[in-house]
């Protein structure tokens, strides 16, 4: 298994500065990138894959748990925050539903009437984005503190898991706010 922390020479550890993975990218790339002379192909695409998955959170966390307990299986997955999920669920679907509607709709009457919808339905949108954004904060600041000595697979596993569900919860409210916009 590739050691992407070797590849850009950065430290095995839970929380790195994004500006920090860019700049190590930068430099190696500068000299394996094709266009250059003497530039590798294959190091090329193996580097830009080491910021990729450095740059997430989620992606990181499991490939630490690679690196470092290459035999660890998870148990379980953590239980979602389902109130948000629902939340974030409700606000998606109608968003979806409004932007639909919006579409088909020719009358200036019943258009307005679901513009006003819309800008609720907008609002409940930045609501979840906001606690969302709340819950990524807290995540974040667990994930800063996690220590990589001793290793804990199953507790970097779980903040992995948790990256992974605010990340999907924040592409589904980004995706139901532009179907809105565009309708």
């Amino acid at each position: 298994m590739k050691d992407f922390f070797a590849e850009l020479e950065l430290p095995h550890s839970a929380w790195l500065d994004l500006e920090e993975i860019k700049s190590h990218h930068h430099q190696r790339i500068a000299t394996a990138h094709p266009d250059k002379l003497g530039g590798d192909v294959s190091k090329a695409t193996e580097l830009n894959e080491a910021r990729r998955i450095l740059e997430s959170p989620a992606a990181r966390l499991k490939h630490l748990v690679d690196l470092l307990a290459p035999s660890f299986v998870p148990e379980h997955k953590p239980a979602p925050d389902w109130e948000l999920f629902s939340s974030t669920g409700e606000a998606a679907r109608e968003a979806t539903t409004l932007a639909d509607q919006l579409a088909h709709t020719t009358s200036p009457i019943v258009r307005a009437s679901l513009l006003a919808k819309s800008k609720a339905c907008e609002q409940r949108i930045s609501t979840a984005k906001k606690r969302v954004l709340e819950s990524m904060e807290q995540l974040e600041n667990r994930t800063r503190t996690l220590k990589t000595t001793p290793f804990d697979a199953s507790l970097t596993w779980t903040l992995a898991e948790e990256w992974t569900y605010l990340e999907r919860l924040t592409t589904t409210l980004r995706q139901a706010h532009a179907s809105l916009r565009s309708a």
